[in-house]
């Protein structure tokens, strides 16, 4: 067990074949309980991951799940609430200052292979509206994930409720870039948050370490931090001041076709596991 998980709940595909977390070599699994035990993470605070190391061993890792960052960013009198968006969805963008609007029918894919972005919006304490929003859409967020998919699984296939809980991790830690950058001028003690997500740089890194022993200097540091940033759409033209001179524009209002579905706000406690 790490952090209340149950190994054998967490599952995984390689090469065709299904596997659990308690199938993990016990070295790592010991490793990652010490891990959560430094970061007190408890139960739906942390990601089960499993990735093949260059020795092809099924090696168990550890990544802060949602409501780890949202549990670092209440430390700061914030706290965020978001929802995963789906193609069909009736689903209009309106703004980084107005949020959005959704509308949804039961029957809605709710399918990995259908998601088409995460919205996020941050919390002032003693408030219920989230003052600002962020949309980061599929072609965003695959950006985000294909690059760790490359970076450190190893060619593990993680669980549909994994990825759907990394997702909103990069749509959080994108949030969080853009406000800690812009919106911040008073003294905030983000240093809470700052661990989780030295933590999961840490885990990147690491891994493109023990796969790029020779790789060094400029060119591993920019690999090292590359972030959904780096892959313009959107969400990029929906940022005024992260928006280059030539993707600048009005606010985009972002809806999807009909289907008429919709979702509830996500409760992240579905992906902490």
């Amino acid at each position: 067990m790490i952090a209340g998980i149950e190994l054998n709940t967490v599952d995984v595909t390689f090469q065709g074949k299904g596997f659990t977390a308690d199938q993990a070599s016990h070295e790592s699994i010991v490793s990652a309980q010490k891990l959560t035990l430094d970061h007190q993470f408890t139960n739906g605070q942390c990601l089960v991951l499993l990735r093949r190391n260059v020795e092809n061993a099924l090696t168990l890792e550890v990544d802060p799940s949602p409501n780890a960052y949202i549990k670092a960013l209440n430390k700061t009198g914030l706290s965020a609430q978001g929802a995963l968006i789906y193609y069909g969805d009736d689903f209009t963008y309106l703004g980084n200052d107005c949020g959005y609007e959704l509308t949804h029918m039961i029957d809605t894919d709710r399918s990995l292979e259908n998601v088409a972005g995460v919205v996020v919006g941050l919390i002032r304490n003693n408030e219920s509206t989230p003052y600002t929003w962020v949309f980061v859409d599929r072609q965003q967020l695959d950006a985000a994930i294909n690059y760790q998919i490359a970076e450190v699984f190893g060619g593990v296939v993680q669980s549909e409720r994994t990825i759907k809980g990394l997702m909103l991790n990069v749509a959080i830690r994108f949030m969080m870039k853009w406000q800690m950058d812009s919106q911040f001028p008073f003294p905030v003690d983000f240093s809470h948050y700052n661990a989780l997500v030295e933590l999961h740089q840490d885990l990147v890194a690491k891994c493109q370490k023990e796969r790029q022993p020779r790789s060094t200097g400029p060119a591993y540091s920019t690999r090292q931090y590359r972030s959904v940033k780096n892959h313009p759409s959107s969400v990029e033209a929906l940022m005024g001041e992260l928006a280059s001179p030539e993707t600048a524009s009005d606010t985009i209002l972002k809806t999807f076709n009909p289907m008429k579905p919709v979702i509830p706000e996500v409760d992240f406690n579905e992906f902490g596991v």
